[in-house]
């Protein structure tokens, strides 16, 4: 049956907008805009030439609509990068990704689809631990989520999180997608804010009818048999490193769809709803051997394990020398702690969807419509224990201590210049230490996030005379946020903790004595004694966030045919279309945390986490024409030019303008050419303009810290380091630095110019070749400055100087006190250009041997350039990564896809992930001052990967199909902290959203359609 569909809709004659192959740019003929769009040049989509309607044999896991529905849409109309009526032919490029190839592929989560093709470049996903935000995102040419506008069926999908309002992709029902539509360049006049680097835009099948219900299970395999990180974990100078040698299977999920869809028997109403669940377990770092240390270059050709100096013994930093703790005892020198092995290398995750679209077309005038969406994702990071991070002061009269560790730390040299005095009257003296000791003995952090989100869409369309139309609609979407932060220490606590006395011949807190804590229980450390358990449970401190972010929309347009008026040229055949329309938004963020995180009394957190609540509302004016200049005659196949502008007025930063101008020429068919220009605009969202500031990791380097600084004693001077410092700052062993980060209510709107330019050809029969080029160029951007460049910018121009903070000790991380001043500007720009390639091929092998079919999706980077601002040079990040450059930017990407479909309900496919090689930017204009301390990872060669994906028809509702991603086992590259620890999606020594992190990837499934 599914088959059967497939072919009734694939073949239906009359249809302009066919189905592509898989992920291939497309020249969209926004004839039928509820049927999939046709790659190559649709210009003559209905010629025998067609090279993707002749893949109408290949059966496919997901039903596809009947050809009568296909032929007479009624459900929702969307046309990406458009509102103009059918008939006009895009000018914008796009990218297209139907239901078959997301099923081949086997991925249950969206983001994992997206992330694979070239013209993506990962943020938040499910691979990402420490920092992770429980959401994951959409990052379209690397310019941001925040600048790639996510919409379902052409509308708005609200921001998915307090702290990020990029919106969540894990709200996209899979099993109800159609097509997913990949609009580049920027389309602001079209969608409004945040269409800077394009449009993702998923069409549901809203006109399904039937039954249908899948099941898939999938596991990940690595082999752990990396010579290279073998020899590195057996040399490891952190005791307790661990090699895994097993070939695991592990990171189970399982993932379950309903969907069911009805019309009524007059053709006028339709209703399709669905259900969803999706689990995956956990993988860490410990379960593969890439991610069982952290790497850091050592200094030569190669990388050696590292950690933090918050180790499970403990760390004593005074200021006479550097100490760590054994039983009982100090040992010079310091001891480090791998962390690595806890974190998330796969979050743990649990997924409900549910959900309907429905319409009813009560008369011609009026087409009543509604849609409602639920999802509740629940996820936790588990990341390295907590610990004292510097934080606690020790008293000298405390009983834990030895005598060898009271005469160390409580020498002349060691003491604070204080004398105290408690409430019996004694009097005491603090050690000047600094302790730096893990919580081993609690066990991991867990960071448990709950986002649960509600959309609704009431609106009606119809026509209000003939070749007049009008499309109204109230649009409200919610998501509401909950967070536990689980043991983590308290930093008031240990300080209590560790302020000691022997009471009546009890190791007592001083707060127990006077009152202030009675809860206190002691903490020890010193004596050689394990921590007890109700220490522990004094110290582990929860810290809770909630909130919740609210978008309405109410729109209205009024859409004019020329055509049924005559208002046309004489030398074409289509006329005039204009869209006009109005459109309301209103946005609200609400961000509420309980006193441990508000007063940054966590001592793992890094800083105040304070609440925040902001909103803004913004009022538009729209307006959209296409003209069709010529068409049908010798040397003009057909000639429309296209314009748009918009004028949004916003609460936050005032009026706005963005407006387009586009083309398309075809002088004979099979043959097209597009170009055009957009004027972008993002305003500045709630986090960004409201959001608090808080100390938190920010940088990766310290050029005056070390022995060996990388700069003068002159320009460390300038940065706050006196000349008896200079030389012996402790360095942050993870190249972790503290920097003061948050919103700014200041912000104006950022602004970009895009160009675009296309061809499609379609030279022989099943052969279709597109190209499309970019170029976007942002200004303004809203970012920070970095303190990394921000250190760069005071040591080698003198500027920014007064950002620099440093604690006593000269660090920038050692305590809160040292901290680089790095809240958002209005600074610098991006600017990137290339070309998107896409190739597709079919063959047909006969009755006997069904079709062979190929497709290519290529992305050549030209070139990614970035200004941080505030005087800094403007490099080039195409072909590079890095501590400054981040995520690695290949100048080549590519997918490429063989399938073969024979008649019997049998189907294979293969497909070819290429990553091109990147060099690190250590010593590039980039990064002039090196942070590289090693070969190890100066360059990433290429890297390929080969997936398998099969199906068998078991019968005409049940299908079975099966696949293996990353077939070889194919490795991540290994990158060090030096240039993988700042910008990026960095974890596990690897960029996880650039390369496959857990080896195999096996999948199974079922499905069944009635």
């Amino acid at each position: 049956m599914i088959r059967r569909h497939l072919k009734n809709a694939f073949m239906t004659t009359g249809m302009v907008a066919g189905v592509i192959a898989w992920s291939t740019p497309v020249f969209a003929q926004e004839t039928l805009q509820d049927t999939p769009q046709q790659s190559g040049a649709s210009v003559d989509s209905n010629s025998a030439s067609n090279p993707v309607a002749n893949n109408a044999s290949i059966p496919t896991m997901a039903p596809a609509p009947a050809a009568s529905e296909l032929a007479q849409p009624s459900g929702t109309i969307t046309v990406t990068g458009s509102r103009l009526p059918p008939g006009i032919t895009s000018t914008s490029p796009i990218t297209s990704v139907n239901a078959k190839e997301i099923t081949k592929q086997g991925y249950t989560r969206i983001e994992d689809m997206l992330n694979r093709m070239p013209q993506f470049y990962g943020t938040q996903s499910s691979a990402v631990a420490n920092g992770s935000s429980g959401i994951s995102t959409a990052n379209l040419r690397g310019l941001g989520s925040n600048r790639t506008l996510v919409l379902i069926n052409g509308r708005r999908l609200m921001p998915g999180d307090p702290s990020s309002q990029a919106a969540d992709l894990n709200s996209i029902p899979s099993s109800l997608i159609k097509r997913v539509d990949v609009l580049t360049g920027g389309a602001s006049a079209v969608y409004g804010s945040d269409a800077v680097a394009g449009v993702v835009n998923f069409i549901m099948d809203t006109d399904y009818e039937g039954f249908h219900a899948d099941a898939q299970y999938n596991v990940l395999n690595g082999d752990n048999d990396s010579r290279t990180m073998r020899n590195i974990l057996r040399n490891s100078p952190i005791a307790g490193t661990k090699t895994p040698t097993n070939t695991p299977f592990d990171g189970w999920g399982f993932n379950a769809n309903l969907k069911f869809g009805a019309g009524t028997k007059d053709g006028r109403g339709h209703v399709v709803a669905y259900l969803g669940y999706r689990r995956q377990a956990a993988v860490t770092g410990a379960d593969r051997d890439y991610s069982s240390c952290a790497l850091s270059g050592n200094g030569t050709s190669g990388a050696i394990c590292t950690g933090s100096p918050t180790s499970a013994e403990g760390n004593i930093l005074l200021n006479d020398g550097n100490y760590h703790l054994n039983n009982g005892q100090l040992v010079s020198g310091m001891s480090q702690y791998n962390y690595a092995p806890t974190n998330n290398l796969q979050r743990p995750d649990q997924r409900y969807t549910a959900g309907f679209f429905a319409h009813y077309d009560v008369t011609d005038g009026f087409k009543p419509y509604a849609e409602f969406q639920f999802m509740d994702d629940r996820s936790s990071a588990q990341i390295a224990p907590s610990g004292t991070f510097g934080f606690g002061t020790v008293n000298c009269d405390n009983p834990f201590l030895t005598a060898q560790e009271s005469s160390i730390m409580c020498s002349a040299a060691n003491i604070d210049n204080t004398t105290h005095t408690d409430s019996q009257g004694n009097t005491y003296n603090n050690s000047s230490a600094q302790i730096l000791k893990r919580n081993v003995e609690g066990g991991p952090r867990i960071n448990t996030m709950r986002h649960t989100s509600y959309r609704g869409v009431i609106g009606t369309k119809g026509e209000i005379v003939k070749g007049l139309t009008y499309d109204v609609y109230g649009q409200y979407g919610s998501t509401v946020y909950q967070n536990r932060y689980s043991r983590d220490f308290s930093i008031s606590r240990l300080n209590n903790a560790l302020n000691v006395v022997n009471y009546n011949g009890t190791a007592t807190c001083r707060s127990v004595i006077d009152g202030t804590d009675p809860s206190c229980v002691p903490y020890d450390i010193f004596s050689g004694n394990k921590p007890s358990q109700n220490a522990l449970d004094y110290l582990q401190t929860p810290g809770v966030a909630t909130g919740s972010t609210q978008e309405t929309v109410v729109s209205g347009s009024l859409t004019f045919d020329g055509s049924q008026y005559g208002v046309q040229l004489p030398t074409a055949s289509q006329g005039l279309s204009v869209n006009v329309g109005a459109e309301y938004r209103r946005e609200k963020m609400n961000y509420d945390v309980d006193s441990a995180y508000a007063t940054g009394d966590l001592a793992g957190q890094g800083g105040a986490n304070p609440s925040s609540h902001g909103k803004y509302d913004v009022k538009e004016l729209f307006i959209e024409a296409a003209l069709p200049i010529m068409d049908h005659r010798r040397g003009v196949n057909e000639l429309t030019l296209t314009g748009g502008f918009r004028y949004s007025d916003y609460s936050s930063t005032g009026s706005v303008q963005s407006y387009k101008g586009q083309m398309v020429y075809s002088p004979v068919k099979g043959v097209a050419l597009r170009g055009g220009y957009n004027r972008a605009v993002r305003a500045p969202n709630i986090q960004e303009l409201y959001g608090p500031t808080s100390i938190g990791n920010d940088g990766s380097t310290d050029p005056c810290a070390g022995t060996s600084p990388t700069m003068s004693a002159s320009q460390c001077e300038l940065m706050g380091v006196t000349k008896n410092q200079y030389g012996n700052i402790l360095a942050n062993p993870a190249s972790q630095y503290y920097g003061n980060q948050g919103g700014n209510p200041n912000l104006k709107p950022e602004t970009a110019n895009t160009f675009t330019g296309g061809v499609a050809l379609t030279p022989f029969r099943r052969f279709s070749f597109t190209a499309d080029f970019f170029d976007i160029k942002i200004k303004n951007i809203v970012s920070q400055l970095g303190a990394d460049n921000i250190l760069q910018l005071c040591g080698t121009q003198g500027r920014y100087c007064d950002r620099i903070h440093r604690d006593k000790y000269g660090s920038l991380w050692r305590n809160q006190s040292g901290y680089v001043d790095d809240v958002l500007m209005n600074i610098g720009s991006l600017a990137t250009r290339g070309v998107d390639f896409g190739v597709n091929y079919s063959y047909p092998l006969g009755n006997k041997y069904g079709s062979l079919t190929a497709s290519l999706n290529g992305t050549w980077l030209l070139n990614y350039k970035t200004n941080p601002g505030g005087g800094a040079t403007t490099y080039d990040c195409a072909g590079l990564y890095g501590a400054v450059c981040g995520m690695p930017m290949p100048k080549w990407r590519h997918q490429m896809r063989v399938s073969w479909d024979l008649p019997a309900g049998f189907g294979f496919s293969a497909m070819w992930r290429f990553v091109g090689g990147t060099k690190s930017d250590a010593g590039s204009t980039a990064n002039p001052y090196s942070s590289a301390k090693s070969s190890f990872d100066k360059k990433i060669g290429n890297v390929s990967y080969l997936d398998l994906t099969a199906y068998y028809k078991v019968t005409d509702k049940v299908t079975l199909n099966a696949g293996v991603n990353n077939v070889v086992g194919t490795r991540p590259p290994l990158i060090t902290s030096q240039n993988g620890g700042a910008g990026g999606i960095y974890n596990g020594n690897t960029y996880v959203t650039t390369y496959d992190v857990y080896g195999r990837y096996i999948f199974a499934g079922l499905s069944y359609d009635f």
